[in-house]
Parts: structure tokens; sequence; C-alpha cells
């Protein structure tokens, strides 16, 4: 059987979360997901819908710890599994905003940290100059 092609909304912070997202233990499973990610409910032996719960629930406790850091697709990978499809879960979270919302980037960080540090060494060379 082919897999139906997936089909992602688009994030719209006006658009409630599923109740799902804010509870890790929630077995709950949409329509709209089943239609994002369909190799999971297509009665394949491997990729089922417990795999899929599995990994959503690991994206999800990621991206808690990581917060508010971007969390990378490369980051996700702890679990084991299809490289391909826990990006595809990935996409999907981000794309719903349950993941990466609100994010700093990592080049942020480091340019949050270099002006910090230029800030500190010019306020200890006017320290200097006024001695």
């Amino acid at each position: 059987l082919p897999i139906p092609s997936p089909k992602f909304p688009s994030w719209d912070p006006s658009r409630p979360l599923p109740a799902w997202a804010t509870d890790l233990e929630s077995t709950e499973i949409t329509e709209e997901e089943k239609q994002a990610v369909p190799e999971f409910f297509c009665g394949r032996p491997i990729k089922t819908p417990d795999r899929y719960l599995d990994i959503r629930k690991h994206l999800q406790q990621l991206w808690l710890s990581h917060k508010p850091r971007y969390l990378k697709k490369s980051s996700c990978l702890g679990i084991k599994g299809d490289v391909n499809a826990i990006g595809r879960v990935h996409a999907y979270l981000e794309a719903i905003g349950v993941i990466n919302v609100g994010h700093v980037s990592a080049l942020l960080e480091k340019e949050a940290a270099r002006k910090d540090s230029s800030r500190r060494d010019r306020s200890k060379q006017s320290g200097k100059n006024r001695n």
C-alpha cells in the first residue's frame, strides 16, 4: 500500500494547541496527526501508532529540556528509529507550534554573549581610564 503524502498545517499562533501538547502522558492521536505523518497509521509492523507516540513524547521532552534554544532535528536522534520519520514528526510538531516556538537560535545566543563580553570589556577599560 502506498503511503499518503503528509499534510502539514502551517503554524497559527491564534490556534490553540491540541490537548496532548501539554500532557506528555496523553495517548490521544488526532486526525490531523494521522494526515501529517501517515506512515505510522498504515498498518505497518514497525511504524505503529505506539511508535509514533514514543517519538512525539521524546521530542516534546527534548524541547522542554532545551527551551528556549532551538531543538534541531539532529538533536533528536537519541531515540531509535528511521531518521527521516523522526524528522517528519519533528517538522510536524514544529509546524503546529508544539516545539521551537519562541526559540533562541545558537547564533543569537552567541551574538548576545559576544555583546555582553564587549560591554564588560568597555566597562573595565573605562574604569582603568578613570584611575
